[in-house]
C-alpha cells in the first residue's frame, strides 16, 4: 500500500487553519488573570501612542515626570494613549510642564483639542495597588482612601493572600491581621515588594492620605504659574533658587502660620519685602528676587516703626498693652501692622485706653489718619482677649 494514498496535502492545511482558529478563540478564555488584564490596558505604566486608536510609534512610562524629549515620540506627535486603573496623566502643552494642562484617567483613543500639542507629562499614581504575590505580581485590586473589610478583599486578591503594594505618594495603609481592623497591624507608607512578617496575613486594611509637609511654592509668572520651586523653612540664596531662577520669581504661596522675606540681591542684602499669604503678583519686587528666608511667622500682631512693614518692629499677643508695653517701637511711633487672620486690633490715641480710636482686622501697610498716633493697643484673638 502506498503511503502517498494516505497524505493530503490540502487536508492537512485545512486542520492547521482550523486548529489556529481555533487558538485564536479559545486562547483569550484560557488567558490568565494578568494577562487578561494587560490586554485591558491593565498595569503599572501608561503607554503613549504617535496615532489616534493606539497606533504608531510607542513607548510606557511608570510613574514620574518626562519631557518629550525623553519620551521617544517626537515631540507634538501624542495622540492616543493608554492609562491604567490606578494612574492618571498630566498632559502640558509646552517643555518644563507649562501651558495648557490637561488630566486623563483611562483609555483615551483620540486627543482632540491636545492632539499633537503634547510637550511634557506627569504620571502619578491615583490608588493604593494591592497585590497577591511579591514583587508587584499576580492579581491585583485598587483601593481609595477608606476601610475595607475581608469582603472587599475576598472579592479580588482574597482573605490572607496580601504580598505586596503600591502606595501614591502622602498616602499610609493600615494592615490588620484579622476581620473587622483588630489583631496585629503593620502602617506601610511607600511600595512595598515584600509584606515579610505580614506576608499574606492581611484580613482588613484602612487606607488614608498623610498631611503633606507645608512648604512655600515660589513661581516663575504671576497668578502661580509657569516654572516653580518648593522652598521649607530656611534661608535661600541664588544657587538655591536655580529651579526658577534668578530674579524670576513673580508670585508665591504662603502656608498660613508663615512668612517670607524676599531680598532683591544675593546673600541676603538689598530691598526687602515681606509677605505672610498667597501673593499672586509682586508689584514693585517683581523678578528682581535674589535671596529668600522663609520662617514662622510670629505668633501676634507685630508693629512697625515705618509704613509698608518697615523699620523697628514688635510683636505682640492677645492682650492689652498700655504705653510702656510699646517700649520697643516707642509711643506715638507706629505706622504698619502685621495682623493674623481671625485677630482684632484696636489702637488708642491715648495711654489708659482713651481719646480717639481705630479698629483693624487685616495688614496694613499705612496709617493715614493715626499714624505716629497710638500709645495703648487691645489685640482679640476670635473674640478673646488673654
Amino acid at each position: 500500500m502506498s503511503i502517498r494514498r494516505f497524505f493530503d496535502p490540502r487536508a492537512l492545511i485545512r486542520n492547521t487553519l482550523t486548529v489556529a482558529l481555533a487558538a485564536l478563540f479559545v486562547l483569550p478564555m484560557s488567558m490568565s488573570a494578568s494577562a487578561r488584564s494587560a490586554a485591558r490596558g491593565v498595569g503599572e505604566a501608561v503607554t503613549l501612542y504617535e496615532h489616534a486608536n493606539f497606533r504608531g510609534q510607542s513607548r510606557s512610562f511608570a510613574e514620574g515626570s518626562y519631557r518629550m524629549g525623553r519620551l521617544g515620540i517626537p515631540n507634538d506627535s501624542l495622540s492616543s494613549l493608554r492609562v491604567p486603573a490606578g494612574l492618571e496623566v498630566e498632559l502640558y502643552e509646552h517643555e518644563g510642564f507649562r501651558g495648557r494642562k490637561k488630566v486623563v484617567r483611562g483609555d483615551v483613543h483620540f486627543l482632540h483639542t491636545f492632539n499633537d500639542e503634547v510637550s511634557s507629562i506627569r504620571v502619578r499614581r491615583t490608588a493604593v495597588t494591592l497585590f497577591k504575590h511579591r514583587d508587584f505580581r499576580g492579581a491585583r485590586q485598587w483601593l481609595k482612601p477608606g476601610r475595607y473589610d475581608i469582603q472587599s478583599l475576598k472579592r479580588r486578591i482574597g482573605n490572607d493572600r496580601l504580598s505586596s503594594l503600591k502606595i501614591p505618594r502622602g498616602w499610609k495603609v493600615t494592615l490588620y491581621e484579622h476581620a473587622g481592623f483588630r489583631g496585629r497591624m503593620t502602617i506601610v507608607e511607600g511600595n512595598a515588594r515584600n509584606l515579610r512578617h505580614f506576608d499574606n496575613t492581611t484580613s482588613s486594611i484602612v487606607v488614608s492620605k498623610t498631611r503633606a509637609p507645608k512648604k512655600v511654592t515660589a513661581f516663575e509668572h504671576n497668578d502661580f504659574k509657569g516654572r516653580r520651586i518648593h522652598l521649607a523653612l530656611g534661608r535661600y540664596t541664588i544657587s538655591d533658587l536655580r529651579g526658577v531662577g534668578n530674579d524670576m520669581i513673580s508670585s508665591l504661596r504662603v502656608p498660613a502660620g508663615w512668612e517670607v522675606v524676599l531680598f532683591e540681591h544675593a546673600n541676603f542684602r538689598g530691598r526687602t519685602r515681606l509677605l505672610t499669604r498667597n501673593t499672586r503678583a509682586l508689584f514693585g519686587f517683581n523678578d528682581v528676587v535674589s535671596s529668600i528666608v522663609v520662617r514662622k511667622a510670629p505668633r501676634g500682631v507685630t508693629i512697625f516703626e515705618h509704613n509698608d512693614f518697615k523699620g523697628r518692629r514688635q510683636v505682640l499677643e492677645a492682650g492689652s498693652h498700655g504705653m510702656y508695653r510699646l517700649a520697643h517701637v516707642g509711643n506715638d511711633t507706629i505706622s504698619s501692622l502685621r495682623i493674623p487672620r481671625g485677630w482684632t486690633v484696636t489702637l488708642f490715641e491715648h495711654a489708659g485706653f482713651r481719646g480717639r480710636t481705630v479698629t483693624l482686622t487685616s495688614d496694613t501697610r499705612a496709617l493715614p489718619r493715626f499714624n505716629d498716633k497710638t500709645s495703648s493697643i487691645i489685640i482679640r484673638k476670635n473674640g478673646f482677649t488673654s
